[in-house]
């Protein structure tokens, strides 16, 4: 073989490998993950970008937890009215019961409905009650 025709080949094999190398380096690699700690995955996840979600029932004029939890960041209630034929809603405050400032409130529907009510919540005790039942469905979130 020729001495231009090796140097060829090895040009070739060199870009190759080259190439290679950069696209295993661009997709991260065969069957790599990132670590939620790793400087990489940190610096390109926004601050609070924690998702909880949550579902609530009213049935009898009573939620079905009187205790939820949930990280801080953005918290969706997936909230269920199992009366049929009674309106209820989810109403969220700030503090421990309802003299907090209103930070989100479903619709008042007659069950049986389904509804969804996203905040954005950071670390803090909240309080949630039906607007039409206040006496008897109440409860207490807490984001920690």
């Amino acid at each position: 073989m020729s001495l231009s025709l090796k140097r060829c080949l090895l040009s070739v094999a060199v870009g190759v490998m080259i190439t290679a190398g950069l696209v295993i380096s661009a997709c991260g690699g065969s069957g790599s993950t990132k670590d939620a700690s790793s400087p990489t995955s940190a610096a390109i996840r926004p601050a609070g970008s924690s998702e909880t979600k949550l579902t609530l029932t009213v049935s009898d004029l009573h939620f079905d937890k009187a205790e939820l939890k949930a990280s801080p960041g953005k918290v969706t209630i997936e909230y269920d009215n199992k009366d049929a034929g009674v309106p209820h809603n989810l109403h969220v405050f700030k503090g421990r019961d309802a003299t907090g400032a209103s930070l989100g409130m479903t619709d008042i529907a007659t069950g049986t409905t389904q509804q969804t009510l996203t905040l954005t919540l950071e670390k803090g005790d909240y309080y949630y009650q039906c607007d039409v039942h206040p006496t008897t469905t109440t409860g207490q979130l807490t984001v920690e």
